[in-house]
């Protein structure tokens, strides 16, 4: 990620290569032109309290940011459609309201836990606001530390995750929601582009298996598989995944 370089302008860098160029420089001018407004709007404003419910107003009651009616479509996961339609899961919209917030000159950051995704607001004195990003409510701490599933943590010692972190977590959803969709050939862009930053992740080795197989390509799935039980022999999962292996491998040898 460059310096400067916004949360949301590096995770759109990382679906250039599998999003329509029409599509893709849409999003791009919308989130430049949404940005933009909320840094001039805000230039003078120097209670940080007002920045906040300025960007809030902003963004669910001016520009209509929201979830979808039914949820678990996989654009609803898909950054480069969110900046196009406003139409979002909470992960996504987070992340583009961290950013807005960060146009307005306020500390913020998308924070994860359990694959939920909150915004926090640094402002003085070690004092937070907690914002959950479908209604775009504030949370109080107890029960940030409830959706979140933390005990032990302060406000202060939430571990802030780094942008590479947070989108390889919207390509996983992204990805996910794809295979539940049954669109393999898509969800195979998505994890090879999640392989090509992480390729020791099991996981999504695992998954990449399971599509590539969906897609017919058996053989092509061999190496994912055999990688995937290598790692992680004790998952629950193994020795379901050793049989297909051996069913795969079976099936090979017949043709041959």
């Amino acid at each position: 990620m460059l310096e400067n370089q916004s949360i949301v302008s590096y995770c759109l860098e990382l679906l250039e290569p599998i999003s329509a160029k029409k599509q893709f420089n849409s999003a791009i001018e919308q989130h430049h032109n949404l940005a933009q407004i909320v840094e001039l709007t805000t230039i003078d404003m120097d209670d940080p309290i007002e920045r906040i419910h300025f960007v809030l107003d902003f963004f669910y009651t001016q520009s209509i940011f929201g979830t979808p009616t039914s949820l678990n479509k996989p654009q609803d996961y898909d950054l480069v459609s969110a900046l196009n339609t406003h139409t979002a899961s909470s992960p996504v919209l987070a992340i583009i309201l961290a950013d807005l917030f960060t146009a307005a000159r306020l500390e913020a950051h998308a924070i994860i836990a359990r694959h939920k995704v909150l915004v926090r607001i640094e402002l003085e004195d070690n004092q937070f606001v907690f914002i959950e990003a479908s209604a775009g409510v504030s949370l109080e701490w107890d029960e940030v530390k409830q959706y979140l599933n933390i005990k032990d943590k302060k406000q202060h010692q939430i571990e802030l995750p780094d942008e590479q972190t947070i989108g390889m977590l919207l390509l996983s959803m992204y990805k996910t929601a794809l295979m539940d969709k049954a669109l393999f050939a898509k969800a195979l862009e998505v994890v090879d582009l999640i392989i090509s930053f992480e390729p020791e992740n099991p996981y999504e080795r695992r998954d990449r298996g399971f599509v590539l197989q969906q897609l017919n390509c058996d053989s092509h799935a061999v190496a994912d598989y055999k990688y995937f039980i290598e790692q992680c022999p004790a998952d629950p999962l193994a020795p379901m995944i050793k049989m297909q292996l051996d069913d795969i491998n079976n099936n090979i040898c017949s043709i041959h």
